[in-house]
């Protein structure tokens, strides 16, 4: 039934020959594992010719068989790059890990082998397609405008029939009839509701109509999901509700037919909410009083500790997005958000003890989860409005025109002091850093160079499509993210530290003599002389006084046993030393030992001077950057700056110099700052950054601590994206103030 010459999929032995590739496609998506809206985008609109609408018509038809549908397939040997068809290499992996049980899968399928063969028997026991309906002889021609292939329900009064849904009343001899576009039943839904809005919105309809609503599992964070978490069916029976209450309402006759057509409109506004669903849009959309731990088959969900892994984490925040009824994707590479949220204390600045959590799974199917410590609420609601616990998306875009950041729409809010909820359709909420930021320019400086707020994904400027916007948003968040890591003492633009550190030029030690260690860099003609006696007495003055002090004691620990090699005991034993008798245990070696250090992590010769003081230990902890971690990042800046020549940008070169010059952050007090502030909250049982306050910039916003660490993540979110095409992200939130303490997660 299915012969390939060539193997298909992943790895350099796949040749992905047009013909045999065709095949591979068609049979992944006939089975269900490869999307409707891959198959298109790798297959329909990848192998086959633009003229070719009657072949792809059949091959995405419901009442063809696969027997037809392979003499619709191309016939020709050309050979297909891996890299145009990661979704299909992903489904073949997702068959090879479901169905054939592999426990490495290599996303590629030889012939004759295996997996070609489950694959084939897979096909072959598909039930017979359905045949096709028969064209009720009651529609007007005038509205037949879509294909008759996928019109179904003949008989009944609210049909489809190809894009449209065609409703058809009789009263007293009369008919009439009016034809609805699913498509504009669909935007009105997708711009009215939040997702969990939508997925009740679903279930309610289909369980009206005797159905049952599958919510996705397969979504790909693009615009064409709308499809499926809204799917025909849904549409048509929210047109069936419609009818059934205006026929309650008004019972038909000759002369009211166009009146009740008139409410029939599969717009699913404030009418149906009241009339039909009898909740109000607010109490709808909200998930602020769902508080259920249970999961589709009603069996209770255990919250799991920190130390269980991944797989047992991934699987809960599943579960309880699906409860509070949110969307979730298990495709490869596809990110879900989730946060969830701990404090409501209306009165002052909140702690940063919520989670912010992305949940994937990688290109070998494993379950990945990251957690952030973040806050999903203001600094003082009070003050300030609330996110409602919800689901909706979240995009990437811009936050006060000075930084790429995450952006919403469509979304319900409660307004300060405990007020009432509101819905807010374009100006959302961000997603960016807080307590530690970078110092810009101004506020929206970024609008000099054709960058602004409402720039973000599915609202592009007449300069910026889609694609430029993503990579846009791409390149200046792993600009800002490197350049984080490198801004020291925030007094130099961290761009200058950086390059000067990429460039700086060996050190080295020419010789220790009689207490002086001589060093000198290449390209300098005069050498600079350490006293080692100098030195010692230094850190003994430093340090001596502090070894009793807990902070201290690690520090000066860190740093002795380093240079050293000293053991717990012999550092302790130095304790009850005299100052002059310390001086005299540190051995000259240990000194050269610092100086050696010093050279790997400053970039002028005038910068080393044997003293292992509180900027030391910065270098033997990784808060401060070192030249190789420079030398390998360097390149990298200027390639992503010399990259924005390339995006439709105004001002490009003035752009470049104040990335390079005018930013300013301190990159050394904020890492420190997570390090030493991080802490385990033993009474709430959860990490939070202990004495850092969210304030009221953050209003309304959910943010992640630190800028570096934001921009790590929000990066490889990006990343992910880049590679499997997600455009946007579903982002689940939920009020975690009544679980236990207990409760880890």
């Amino acid at each position: 039934m299915i012969v390939i010459q060539k193997k298909v999929g992943d790895t350099t032995k796949a040749v992905n020959q047009t013909r045999d590739l065709a095949k591979i496609q068609l049979a992944l998506f006939s089975i269900g594992i490869l999307s409707k809206s891959a198959f298109k985008k790798e297959m329909l609109d990848l192998l086959l010719p633009p003229n070719s609408a009657s072949s792809k018509a059949i091959l995405t038809s419901e009442f063809e068989p696969v027997s037809t549908k392979l003499k619709e397939l191309p016939k020709t040997n050309k050979q297909i790059p891996r890299s145009k068809i990661p979704l299909t290499i992903a489904a073949i992996r997702k068959f090879q890990k479901d169905v054939v049980g592999s426990s490495s899968p290599d996303g590629r399928i030889d012939p004759g082998f295996g997996t070609l063969k489950k694959l084939v028997a897979k096909v072959k026991a598909l039930p017979k397609p359905q045949p096709r309906p028969v064209e009720p002889t009651d529609v007007p021609d005038s509205f037949e405008t879509g294909a008759t292939e996928t019109r179904i329900d003949t008989g009944n009064e609210v049909q489809q029939v190809g894009e449209n849904i065609i409703v058809t009343i009789s009263a007293g001899g009369t008919t009439e009839t009016k034809k609805i576009p699913i498509a504009s039943s669909r935007n009105f839904i997708s711009n009215y509701y939040n997702w969990s809005g939508i997925v009740k919105l679903m279930n309610f309809v289909y369980k009206k109509n005797s159905d049952t609503y599958n919510r996705p599992t397969n979504l790909e964070g693009i615009d064409e999901d709308n499809s499926l978490i809204i799917p025909d069916d849904g549409i048509r029976y929210v047109i069936k509700q419609q009818l059934a209450y205006q026929k309650k309402k008004t019972p038909p006759r000759a002369s009211n037919l166009k009146t009740i057509l008139k409410g029939v409109d599969g717009k699913p506004g404030n009418g149906f909410l009241t009339n039909i669903i009898k909740k109000s849009r607010i109490v709808f959309t909200n998930e602020v009083n769902n508080k259920s731990l249970k999961d589709e088959n009603n069996n209770k969900l255990t919250i799991p500790s920190l130390k269980d892994g991944e797989a047992v984490l991934y699987d809960f925040f599943k579960n309880i997005v699906i409860a509070r009824n949110g969307l979730w994707s298990d495709n490869q590479g596809v990110t879900n958000l989730v946060g969830l949220r701990r404090n409501l204390d209306r009165m002052m600045a909140t702690e940063y003890n919520d989670s912010l959590v992305a949940c994937w799974k990688d290109e070998s199917g494993n379950p990945r989860v990251e957690i952030n410590i973040a806050t999903t609420e203001p600094g003082n609601k009070n003050r300030h409005r609330t996110v409602a616990p919800q689901t909706l998306s979240a995009l990437f875009g811009f936050h006060h025109g000075r930084q790429p950041a995450g952006r919403t729409r469509n979304l319900l809010v409660q307004s300060s002091k405990n007020g009432k909820y509101t819905w807010v359709l374009d100006k959302g909420f961000n997603f960016h850093q807080g307590g530690n930021t970078f110092k810009f320019p101004r506020n929206h400086w970024l609008t000099t160079y054709g960058i602004d707020d409402s720039m973000k994904g599915g609202s592009t400027t007449a300069k910026f499509n889609l694609k430029d916007l993503f990579k846009l948003n791409l390149t200046l968040t792993e600009i800002y993210y490197l350049l984080s890591q490198f801004g020291t003492d925030g007094k130099v633009a961290p761009y200058q530290n950086l390059k000067n550190l990429a460039e700086s030029k060996p050190m080295k030690i020419d010789k220790v003599e009689n207490g002086i260690v001589t060093i000198s860099q290449e390209g300098l003609r005069s050498s600079r002389k350490i006293n080692l006696h100098e030195a010692k007495k230094w850190m003994v003055s430093r340090w001596y006084d502090k070894r009793f002090n807990d902070t201290s004691r690690e520090v000066i620990a860190k740093i002795l046993s380093d240079a050293s090699g000293m053991d717990e005991k012999q550092m302790t034993d130095m304790e009850n030393l005299k100052r002059s008798e310390v001086i005299a245990k540190i051995e000259d070696e240990w000194v050269v030992k610092v100086i050696e250090h010093q050279f790997k992590f400053y970039p002028k010769l005038g910068d080393i001077d044997g003293k292992a003081g509180p900027d030391y230990y910065r270098t033997l902890v990784g808060i401060r950057p070192s030249k190789e971690e420079a030398k390998e990042v360097y390149p990298r800046v200027e390639e992503l700056i010399k990259s924005l020549e390339k995006l439709p940008l105004k001002k490009v070169s003035s752009l470049q110099k104040v990335l390079r010059t005018g930013l300013r952050i301190h990159s050394n007090f904020h890492r420190e700052n997570v390090r030493n502030n991080t802490q385990f909250d033993e009474e709430k049982k959860v990490d939070f950054i202990a004495n850092v306050l969210v304030k009221g910039y953050s209003a309304g916003c959910q943010v992640i601590y630190d800028t570096e660490t934001f921009y790590d993540f929000w990066l490889k979110l990006l990343k992910r994206a880049e590679k499997t095409g997600q455009r946007k992200w579903y982002y689940t939130l939920i009020d975690a103030t009544t679980w236990k303490k207990t409760d880890v997660v």
